[in-house]
């Protein structure tokens, strides 16, 4: 496992990671075509398979055994939207930070990852909630309490957690509604919005994080006016999250 410093250089960032891989089905040792990822074995953390030449059928599958930590997994079923939930984002909130995931299986050539989005805990074993924006423009919160760590946890769109055998356990479920505290103006728009405040933060103290549907940043600042331009940026939909000291902050926008 390589880290990108963002200087033209990479350093091995397995050893503070504490990474091991075991192979447990290996048919070739060689050049590859694309990689996935998912946890195979349910184990909680996430293990690859790597894809060679087809025509040969080669190809790896690397065991993640590696120092274990705590994570949650979602698994999403969609209701309104498709079955798969493609497309779907999810927003966990640790109190901190934001943190995305999108279902987005084709990421690269001759692989597909994990429908499952993992989020890695570290050590931590709780954490506010977590947000779902549906491919149907559902958007629905769940708190943390109806979670099992460790584990899969399957949500169906509108409704809530299920249990192994697919009954809805939790329902105590929010329909995400407009922020009453952060109001981002016009939108849809053509990139340029305003950003309004009605609560006691200060938005000049505070940090922006914009991404796209697969969960990549496009956009980032700190303390940030009551102005953005994302002109720059394709027509689509966004999500932008303002973090601040004491609150986080998450709104869909759409260029157009």
């Amino acid at each position: 496992m390589y880290h990108n410093v963002q200087n033209e250089t990479f350093f091995d960032a397995s050893v503070p990671m504490a990474l091991s891989y075991e192979i447990i089905d290996e048919v070739w040792m060689g050049d590859y075509f694309g990689a996935a990822w998912g946890d195979f074995n349910n184990d909680g953390d996430r293990d690859i398979f790597a894809a060679g030449h087809i025509q040969y059928d080669h190809y790896n599958l690397w065991k993640n055994s590696g120092n274990p930590r705590n994570s949650i997994i979602l698994n999403l079923k969609g209701v309104a939207s498709n079955k798969s939930a493609i497309g779907a984002i999810a927003v966990l909130n640790t109190g901190a930070n934001l943190i995305y995931r999108t279902v987005n299986p084709a990421q690269g050539q001759r692989d597909g990852h994990s429908m499952r989005l993992h989020f890695g805990l570290d050590y931590e074993i709780d954490f506010e909630n977590i947000s779902i924006y549906w491919p149907s423009g559902l958007g629905q919160t769940i708190e943390f309490d109806d979670f099992t760590i460790n584990a899969v946890n399957t949500v169906v769109e509108g409704q809530g957690v299920t249990d192994i055998y697919g009954e809805i356990i939790y329902v105590d479920v929010s329909e995400i509604t407009d922020n009453k505290d952060v109001n981002i103006y016009p939108n849809p728009s053509n990139g340029i919005f305003r950003i309004e405040n009605n609560s006691t933060f200060n938005i000049h103290n505070s940090t922006i994080i914009i991404t796209d549907i697969t969960g990549r940043i496009v956009y980032s600042t700190n303390n940030p006016g009551d102005r953005i331009d994302l002109t720059h940026l394709g027509k689509g939909v966004y999500f932008v999250g303002i973090n601040t000291s004491k609150d986080n902050y998450i709104e869909k926008v759409i260029i157009r």
